[in-house]
Formats: C-alpha cells, structure tokens, sequence
C-alpha cells in the first residue's frame, strides 16, 4: 500500500513538472501589446463591415416608416451605457451612484472639470449628490470615456 502512494505521488509530481516546462508561461492578465491588437482587430472588423447600399428607387418621404431605434437614440442623445478607461481599456456600466462608480471614472470627474475633488460617501449631502448626478450625466456624453 505504501509503495502505491509512493508511485503515485511520484507519478503526479513528475506530471506537474512536465506541465511547467512543457507549456509557455502565462501571465494571466491582459498586457498592453495584446489590448492593442485586440483593439486593431475591432477597428478592422468595423472597417470591412459592407456600407450600407441605398435603394435603387427611392421611396416617398409619406411611405417610409422611421427606424425602430430612431426614437431611443433621441431619448438618450449622446449618452453612452458603457465607460472605458482611456488608460487600461477597461470597460464598466454607468453607476447609478456615486457610491458605486469605480475609482478611475471619480478620477477622470475631477480630471475633466466636472467636479471639484474626489468625495468621501460622508461628505455626499443633498446638494453634492446633485451636483454629482450632473457630473455623471455629462461624463456619459464625453467621447473619450464612450465603450
């Protein structure tokens, strides 16, 4: 019986040493160089995408029905749902508060002149949150942070 786990140990060991000289190391993490070719390759998928062919004949102003999508983009005109962080390449959802927004989109607030500084969940009263949900509304509409 010993001599089964003896082998048996040995035989994992030996496994676990061919597994890490045999395959390439892995950082586990995204690297600058591979965000920017996963970001080239986006911007070529866009770039082939065939341009939209217009109709041979066109069609009266009265008979054409306005696109399903029209009435959303005027809702939230110039408003984005995803921020990126110029910097990382990270993508997140808008907060819904303050509370909630990830430390780099608070810096990027201040950054840009939507805010004055950083605040502290005690310092948020009424009248910063306000002011705070303006910041947010109008941080969705810069260009820079759109995802």
């Amino acid at each position: 019986m010993d001599l089964m786990i003896w082998v048996v140990t040995i035989a994992l060991v030996g496994l676990v040493g061919y597994a890490i000289y045999s395959d390439p190391p892995s950082s586990g993490c995204l690297s600058a160089d591979a965000a920017r070719a996963r970001d080239e390759k986006l911007k070529r998928q866009v770039k082939s995408a065939p341009p939209p062919q217009s109709p041979a004949e066109p069609e009266s102003a009265a008979s054409q029905s306005p696109p399903v999508d029209e009435p959303l983009a005027v809702a939230g005109e110039g408003l984005s749902d995803v921020l990126r962080n110029p910097m990382t390449g990270e993508t997140t959802g808008v907060p819904s508060s303050y509370r909630f927004a990830k430390r780099w989109i608070k810096e990027a607030m201040v950054t840009e002149g939507l805010l004055d500084k950083v605040y502290v969940s005690s310092e948020l009263d009424s009248a910063t949150s306000e002011k705070v949900k303006a910041a947010i509304k109008d941080f969705r509409r810069l260009a820079k942070y759109r995802g």
